[in-house]
C-alpha cells in the first residue's frame, strides 16, 4: 500500500485537506507490514483501509479536542464509553503512534445500506446518552454508522466535548439524517435524496424542516439550537414516541409464521421443533456452521432468527415474490438483523435453484422445497441439488402420501411421480441410492383432520 500516493491523491482534490507527508515513514512502515489492505476511504483525520484479515486500520492526525492525542487516551476512553452503554465501534489495538500520526485498527463492521425508522430511533437513543453524561459526538450522520453483531455502531467518534457547547454540527447531522428518512418514507414528494450533508443555511431557511418534517423532529432540532436543555428533553421524547409509533410489528408475509416482540425479538408461531433443533445444531457446535440457506425464508421464519439468535453467522434468505422480499427487508430492518443476504433471482423457485447451484453453505434450510419440486416435475432432481449444494448438513420437510397439502397436488401430477412419497422408508431409500446420507428422520406431524390433515416428517441429510 502507497499511503503517501494516497495522501497526495486526497490533497489534489482538497488542497485544504489536513492530511500532510508529515512524519509519514512509520506509518508507511506499519502498513507495509500488514497484508492485503485495501482503501476504504477518508474522513477530516482518517484514512481508512480493510485488511485481508477481517479487520480496519485507521490511520489518524493527531488534533486537539480528539481522544486521538495518545495511545493510552484512545484505549481507556473507548473503554469507558463501552462500559456506559455508548454505541460505539471499539478500538482494537494501536499499531504506531509518533508526534503527528496514530494507526489503530477497528472490527469490520457494515456499513449502513439504508436509513430505516429504527435506526432514526436508535440515533435518538444515542443523543439522551449524550444528554444523561454531558458529552456530544457530533458527527453522527448515517455514513459514520455500521452495524456490528446486529447493533448499531459509531465508528468514527474521535472528536468529544461537552453538550452544552455550539451545536449546529449536530444538527446539521440530525437535519440530514430526518431529510433522508423522509425521502425513504414519503413524507414530501418534492424532497430530494437528501445523501449529502445539508447546510446550515438551508436549515434555517426551512424553519429546522417545518415546512418538510414531520412537527415532532422539526421541534426537537429547533430545541437544540435553543440549548434549553428541559426543552431538548421534552422534544426529544415526543421525537422517541413518535418513530415508536411508526414501527411496524406486524409484516405481512410473516404473519403466519412469525411476530416480534417488545423488545424487537423474533418470536416463531411454527414449527418449534424445526428451530429447536436449529438452534441445538449450531449452539451445540454439533457441526461448525458460518453460512446457512433458507430456501423459502417466508415459510417458517427459521433463517431470520437464526440470523438473530447467531450474528456471527452469515444467512442467505430465499425470497420468492416482490412481497417477500418487502417483508423480509422490514423485519431485518425492525430486528436490526444485517448478518444476511437476500437471493431473489428472477423470483422463480427453479431460477433459485440454478443460482444456489454456484455455491455450498454449511447448512441448507430446504423447508418445503419437495412440493415446489412436484408441482415443477423435477423431484428427481432433489438428490443431485443436495450433493451439489449443501456443504455439511440440510433439512427436509417432506409430506408423506395422506397429508392434506400434498393431496391437493396429487390431483395435478402424475401418480407415479409420488411413489418415493409413500413411506419414510422409501424416501430414506430414494435419497440413499442417489447418494444422499440421512441422518435423521423426525415425525413433524401426524394429527388433524380435514385440511388440518398432516404427516410430515423432517429429514436431516449429508
Amino acid at each position: 500500500m502507497d499511503f503517501r500516493k494516497v495522501i497526495e491523491q486526497i490533497r489534489q482534490k482538497d488542497p485544504k485537506s489536513l492530511f500532510n507527508l508529515s512524519q509519514i515513514r512509520g506509518v508507511e512502515e506499519t502498513l507495509q507490514s500488514l497484508p492485503s489492505l485495501e482503501y476504504l476511504g477518508h474522513g477530516i483525520q482518517s484514512i481508512c483501509f480493510q485488511s485481508g484479515e477481517g479487520f480496519v486500520v485507521k490511520c489518524c492526525m493527531k488534533r486537539k479536542n480528539s481522544i486521538l492525542l495518545s495511545k493510552k487516551i484512545l484505549l481507556s476512553t473507548t473503554q469507558d464509553l463501552i462500559q456506559r452503554g455508548f454505541p460505539i465501534l471499539p478500538a482494537q489495538s494501536v499499531l504506531y503512534e509518533n508526534n503527528t500520526w496514530m494507526v489503530y485498527t477497528q472490527p469490520m463492521c457494515r456499513v449502513m445500506e439504508r436509513v430505516t425508522l429504527k435506526f432514526c430511533l436508535r440515533v435518538l437513543l444515542f443523543l439522551q446518552q449524550m444528554i444523561e453524561t454531558d458529552l456530544r459526538f457530533s458527527d453522527i450522520y448515517y455514513k459514520n454508522f455500521g452495524t456490528y453483531q446486529n447493533k448499531f455502531v459509531l465508528f468514527d467518534y474521535h472528536e468529544m466535548e461537552h453538550f452544552d457547547t455550539a451545536s449546529n454540527f449536530l444538527i446539521t447531522n440530525l437535519y440530514s439524517l430526518f431529510k433522508l428518512l423522509g425521502y425513504r418514507m414519503g413524507w414530501n414528494r418534492h424532497q430530494t435524496d437528501g445523501s449529502v450533508v445539508s447546510h446550515w443555511d438551508e436549515i434555517v431557511s426551512n424553519n429546522f424542516g417545518r415546512s418538510m418534517l414531520p412537527m415532532e423532529l422539526a421541534e426537537l432540532l429547533y430545541s437544540l439550537h435553543q440549548r434549553n436543555i428541559g426543552e431538548i428533553k421534552t422534544h426529544l421524547q415526543i421525537a422517541q414516541d413518535y418513530l415508536k409509533n411508526n414501527l411496524c410489528r406486524d409484516v405481512c408475509s410473516y404473519r403466519r409464521c412469525l411476530k416480534i416482540n417488545q423488545q424487537d425479538l423474533i418470536e416463531l408461531n411454527y414449527p418449534n421443533k424445526l428451530y429447536q433443533m436449529l438452534f441445538q445444531l449450531i449452539d451445540q457446535r454439533e457441526v461448525e456452521i458460518k453460512t446457512v440457506y433458507d430456501w423459502h425464508a417466508a415459510e417458517s421464519g427459521a433463517g431470520l432468527k437464526l440470523a438473530q439468535d447467531f450474528p456471527n453467522i452469515v444467512v442467505t434468505l430465499g425470497c420468492h415474490t416482490p412481497e417477500e422480499v418487502i417483508g423480509t427487508q422490514e423485519v431485518m430492518d425492525r430486528c436490526v438483523i444485517y448478518n444476511t443476504l437476500l437471493n431473489t433471482p428472477e423470483l422463480k423457485p427453479l431460477a433459485v435453484m440454478r443460482a444456489l447451484n454456484r455455491e455450498q453453505y454449511d447448512l441448507i434450510i430446504y423447508g418445503r422445497i419437495v412440493l415446489d419440486l412436484l408441482i415443477a416435475g423435477k423431484l428427481a432432481e432433489l438428490p443431485r441439488m443436495i450433493r451439489s449444494q449443501v456443504g455439511k448438513v440440510c433439512c427436509l420437510e417432506v409430506p408423506m402420501v395422506g397429508d392434506y397439502e400434498l393431496g391437493k397436488i396429487q390431483t395435478q401430477i402424475p401418480a407415479a411421480t409420488c411413489d418415493p412419497l409413500i413411506s419414510p422408508l422409501v424416501f430414506r431409500t430414494f435419497l440413499q441410492v442417489n447418494r444422499v446420507r440421512v441422518n435423521r428422520c423426525i415425525l413433524m406431524d401426524n394429527n388433524g383432520s380435514g385440511e388440518h390433515r398432516m404427516r410430515k416428517y423432517f429429514f436431516w441429510c449429508s
